[in-house]
């Protein structure tokens, strides 16, 4: 007896799959680096880096491992995002994207990534979130 594939499946490509690609993508531009860089990193093209980005070519576990250590991250906070929102099929935003692209963004992201005090980091975290509510008249009591 065939079993069906599971709802999140479409053809080859897993929605996870997917989303593992946007979460890559997400990381290399967070990083400043291109598709390029990271492809020569790994001995990879642009091109495949693309596929993986958009969920065209799964990327193994040994890949993932190697790209990851390309960007100074670990390979886990990949599996952290993807557990994070159990509904893979909410894509990472092209606005979240292009946000990341802005020298300014880039700077602040590479000043975070150096505080090793997780304290300091929620209290940073608090601090924006709070400013982005007054800057929108929101309120965040």
């Amino acid at each position: 007896m065939l079993m069906s594939a599971p709802k999140h499946i479409t053809g080859n490509i897993d929605s996870i799959d997917r989303k593992l690609g946007q979460l890559l993508r997400l990381a290399r531009k967070s990083c400043g680096m291109s598709q390029e860089t990271l492809g020569s990193m790994n001995r990879l093209t642009f091109q495949q880096i693309q596929k993986y980005e958009n969920g065209q070519n799964r990327i193994s576990v040994s890949r993932l491992m190697h790209m990851a250590e390309s960007l100074g991250i670990s390979a886990i906070w990949f599996i952290e995002k993807l557990n994070d929102n159990k509904s893979v099929k909410n894509p990472i935003s092209e606005n979240n994207l292009a946000l990341l692209n802005k020298h300014e963004v880039q700077e602040f992201l590479e000043a975070y990534s150096k505080i090793s005090d997780k304290n300091q980091r929620q209290f940073l975290r608090l601090i924006i979130v709070l400013l982005a509510a007054h800057a929108t008249g929101g309120s965040n009591d």
